[in-house]
């Protein structure tokens, strides 16, 4: 692996995992916050928070991991491999700071 992919793998652990699943959870304790996802709602609803964010956030993390490996071994000139990172780190910094907005504005 690359020094980019590396980077930005780690990027997207930060922002899309810690980031997102630390806010949300923090989030979500405190009263009147509630999760605007449908599906992460549905999911925290029936199984929890901590079971939820774990499923939802590994399931995100195999697909995209499942596409850099796929762009990474592809036999054509240009690779998209970096698309997947980059995407997850996207996915996370706006969850990460829309949370963060969220709990600013809870705060009053």
């Amino acid at each position: 692996m690359l020094w980019p992919d590396a980077a930005l793998w780690t990027l997207a652990i930060v922002l899309f995992v810690v980031g997102d699943w630390a806010t949300t959870r923090y989030g979500l304790a405190q009263p009147g916050v509630v999760e605007r996802n449908p599906l992460a709602r549905w999911a925290i609803e029936r199984f929890g928070v901590t079971v939820s964010l774990f499923l939802l956030k590994s399931s995100a993390l195999l697909v995209a991991l499942a596409g850099y490996a796929y762009a990474s071994g592809a036999a054509s000139t240009e690779s998209y491999r970096l698309l997947f990172p980059v995407v997850i780190v996207l996915a996370g910094t706006v969850t990460t700071v829309r949370n963060l907005q969220v709990l600013v504005s809870h705060r009053g």
